[in-house]
C-alpha cells in the first residue's frame, strides 16, 4: 500500500546585498615644466679654400671666304663708220658761183660683239 510522507523543501536562493563603499584615488595631474640643460658643443669655423678647376673653352672663329663665279654678259660695241657723199646742190639765189658742197652722213652700226665680264658676286652655303 503506497503511504505518503509529508516533507519539508526548502530552496535556498542567493539574494544581492549592495553596499557603497567610497574608495579614495589620489587624483595625477602632468604638468610641463621647462628645464635648461646646457649641452656641450662642438663649433665648426668654415674657411674658404681655394680649388684649382680646369674649365674649358672653345673659341670657334668664322672667316667669311667668297666663292666667285663668272657670268657672261653681252654688251653691244658700237662702231661709228662715215661714208662720205657728194651731194650737187643747186643755188637759186642769183650770181653765186657754184661749188659743191660736201655734206658727210653718218651711220651708226651696231655690231654684237662678246666681251667677258667678270661679275663677283658671295655666294652663301
Amino acid at each position: 500500500v503506497p503511504e505518503i510522507q509529508l516533507v519539508d523543501v526548502i530552496t535556498q536562493v542567493t539574494k544581492p546585498y549592495i553596499e557603497y563603499i567610497d574608495k579614495h584615488v589620489p587624483l595625477i595631474q602632468t604638468q610641463a615644466a621647462e628645464k635648461v640643460v646646457e649641452v656641450p658643443m662642438t663649433l665648426l669655423l668654415e674657411v674658404i679654400k681655394e680649388v684649382p678647376q680646369v674649365q674649358v673653352a672653345e673659341a670657334i672663329r668664322q672667316v667669311h671666304e667668297p666663292t666667285y663665279h663668272q657670268a657672261i654678259v653681252e654688251v653691244p660695241k658700237v662702231t661709228m663708220e662715215y661714208i662720205e657723199r657728194v651731194v650737187q646742190m643747186e643755188s637759186k639765189l642769183g650770181n653765186q658761183r657754184q661749188e659743191p658742197q660736201v655734206i658727210i652722213q653718218k651711220e651708226v652700226v651696231y655690231q654684237p660683239v662678246i666681251q667677258k665680264e667678270v661679275v663677283v658676286q658671295p655666294v652663301y652655303q
